[in-house]
């Protein structure tokens, strides 16, 4: 972490160290920090797909499948060959289809 933090530091437009500083931080489990740091990297270059697929996986972390899901499809519509944001999509909406189905089940079990 302390690298990436020189490295934008030295070139703040370096946007791979922006990335590695959200990926560090994710694997530091500084949540809101990884959030900022990908955040940032999509406002300097919105066609980032791995700031999308970060973004992903803290929103699938967060159990906000519905999010996590555009996230991934933001990615594959960037870089259609991310083979990690696809297995990544299909994850978010197989968790969107459970939770669909229990709703469901709930419904018809109170009726």
């Amino acid at each position: 972490l302390e690298w990436q933090e020189r490295a934008l530091l030295s070139q703040p437009g370096y946007i791979y160290a922006l990335y590695n500083q959200g990926l560090c931080n994710w694997g530091l489990k500084r949540i809101d920090a990884a959030e900022a740091a990908y955040k940032e990297v999509l406002k300097r270059q919105p066609r980032f797909p791995m700031a999308h697929n970060g973004l992903g996986v803290i929103a699938f972390e967060r159990k906000d499948y519905r999010l996590a899901a555009e996230h991934f499809a933001a990615a594959l519509n960037i870089d259609p060959n991310l083979e990690v944001a696809k297995t990544n999509l299909g994850l978010a909406e197989a968790k969107l289809r459970a939770l669909q189905n229990e709703t469901s089940r709930q419904k018809s079990d109170s009726n």
